[in-house]
């Protein structure tokens, strides 16, 4: 992820030297020129550089506060540098500092997520699978009802903003209930079906229904979950990865996916899983095979 900034303000020529030396703070990427309403400066802020890139903004906002200088901020997956094309809606001061500080506290810590966290991240899914089913109005209003409207990811915050998303991102989207299912199961509160089943939707509904994420944290710790259960022979998680290396080489060949099996039921589970096991955000989750 890159947070790509444009300056508007008086002091130009004196802000730009000073952040010509903030290279080596999280600033990738400096252009020389002065265009207001261009981004000019770039900061890479995913994985090991996300500490970087957390200190070289704060060091860019505190130069830009002290000469009256303007901040627009612009979150993309590439620097921002196309005149051709058109700037995407521009991202809060304090929305990029949250979404930065969590990264980075994330990398600082080994312990598991918390169940606030697996909360907001399964209604979070929930959202994008009712709004990827067309009913946007209703989507909206759980946004709200839940209380997650922070803890979207940055690709999941662009399809939620394009007012005509293409049919292939609706489709990803409606599988998202998937790994939700996953995360009810991890907060103990929903028993997830075979592989070679989809997920219940209308017991997802009923669980998460009138609970924000607070809500829904303090359920899953009312739930008194067998801690005598053999993991090793009931591990949903088990078969996953070799599944998905099934599809993708199956893919790769020309062969017929496994029989039996949904790619994005798959997909999508393991997906979940490879998010509970690591400290990565939702979009940087690896799932190479």
């Amino acid at each position: 992820m890159w947070i790509s900034v444009a300056l508007a303000g008086p002091a130009r020529k004196p802000l730009l030297l000073d952040l010509t030396a903030m290279s080596g703070r999280g600033v990738m990427e400096l252009k020389r020129l002065w265009d207001a309403s261009r981004p000019i400066l770039h900061i890479y802020c995913s994985g090991e550089y996300a500490e970087d890139g957390l200190e070289g903004l704060k060091e860019l906002l505190e130069l830009a506060d002290g000469n009256g200088i303007g901040v627009t901020m612009y979150e993309a997956d590439w620097p921002l540098d196309n005149e051709s094309e058109p700037l995407p809606e521009s991202i809060s001061r304090r929305i990029v500092l949250n979404m930065l500080n969590e990264r980075v506290d994330r990398l600082s810590r080994n312990e598991d997520r918390s169940v606030l966290e697996i909360a907001e991240r399964a209604l979070c899914l929930i959202v994008l699978y009712v709004w990827s089913k067309g009913d946007r109005q209703r989507a909206t209003e759980l946004i709200e009802e839940y209380g997650v409207a922070h803890a979207f990811s940055p690709e999941e915050r662009r399809y939620l903003d394009n007012a005509e998303p293409s049919p292939e991102a609706d489709r990803h989207y409606t599988w998202s209930i998937e790994a939700a299912a996953v995360l009810l199961r991890e907060l103990g509160l929903y028993e997830l079906p075979p592989l070679t089943e989809q997920v219940d939707v209308g017991r997802i509904v009923e669980i998460v229904k009138g609970k924000n994420a607070a809500q829904l944290a303090q359920a899953a710790g009312e739930v008194d979950l067998d801690e005598d259960e053999d993991e090793d022979d009931d591990d949903p998680s088990a078969d996953l990865y070799d599944l998905h290396w099934s599809i993708r080489d199956a893919r790769l060949n020309g062969r017929p996916d496994p029989e039996g099996f949904d790619p994005d039921v798959v997909i999508e589970r393991r997906h979940a899983f490879e998010w509970l096991a690591t400290r990565a955000s939702w979009d940087d989750v690896e799932l190479s095979t």
